[in-house]
């Protein structure tokens, strides 16, 4: 196995086990059927109830799609299912075509080598950046994710009751919230798995956004992985992302695909 293939397994890995550490902290319901993984959660919103497929496999997977599919149908939830490239078959691609499943986004899952330096950017002194201790801090994280996300007004309380159960005490995972003049602005996540540390939560408010605050709080988070001795950051992004995490260093390994039903 080449480097490349081995960051793309390890990204895949890294990104199913943050989604069943979430759900499963959060008291989602998380089903583990080889080769997929499903998390359900509270919130109506496709980004939180998730299908991962976990290989390329031909095994039982025309009766999983359907069965998945019948069950998010059921429960009247919306979801996206995620596939990464190497695991996308011919014949996967035609069961979601045959049972009304479209393409809906494409993102990219790119690496940086934190060996090399990291691209930081000065801001004022009104802004500064804390690790999430203690519950009021969870709180603020979900204030600003909220926001930075954009997410339905009618959703607000189900999307921070899904945020404020999130674990900010274990080892394999650190949140993190930037603060412009005491008000909480950015958020970011690391989640340690796989030999690498996967980022999430990456958002800013919008009324602050283009303001460098962003790299600030994601350089700032690099920085605390390389202290941990871990070589490698990993992420996903979509388009608008992907030019600035280019310039800070991240190199793309391969297109992960989003499908869901078709309206």
């Amino acid at each position: 196995m080449g480097e490349k293939e081995r960051l793309i397994k390890s990204l895949d890995l890294n990104m199913i086990e943050s989604g069943v550490f979430w759900g499963k902290s959060t008291g989602s319901r998380v089903v583990e059927l080889d080769p997929i993984v499903c998390i359900s959660t509270e919130v109506p919103i496709p980004e939180l109830n998730m299908v991962y497929s976990t290989r390329p496999s031909r095994s039982k997977i025309k009766t999983l799609v359907k069965d998945t599919i019948s069950y998010f149908n059921a429960m009247k939830k919306p979801f996206f299912w995620w596939v990464v490239q190497n695991n996308f078959t011919e014949e996967l691609k035609n069961l979601f075509d045959e049972n009304n499943m479209k393409l809906r986004a494409t993102s990219s899952a790119m690496s940086l080598d934190l060996n090399n330096d990291i691209e930081s950017k000065s801001t004022n002194d009104d802004f500064i950046i804390r690790k999430v201790c203690s519950k009021q801090e969870l709180d603020d994280f979900a204030d600003a994710s909220y926001l930075g996300f954009e997410v339905e007004e009618e959703n607000e309380c189900l999307f921070k009751n899904f945020i404020v159960k999130m674990r900010y005490d274990s080892p394999r995972q650190e949140l993190y919230t930037g603060y412009y003049k005491s008000k909480p602005i950015c958020t970011g996540l690391i989640y340690i798995e796989g030999g690498v540390a996967g980022l999430y939560w990456i958002s800013t408010v919008p009324d602050y956004r283009k303001k460098g605050f962003g790299l600030s709080l994601t350089s700032h988070i690099l920085e605390q992985i390389k202290k941990r001795g871990i070589k490698t950051a990993v992420l996903n992004s979509f388009k608008a992302g992907s030019n600035l995490y280019r310039k800070m260093g991240f190199e793309e390994l391969a297109k992960v695909y989003l499908y869901s039903l078709e309206a």
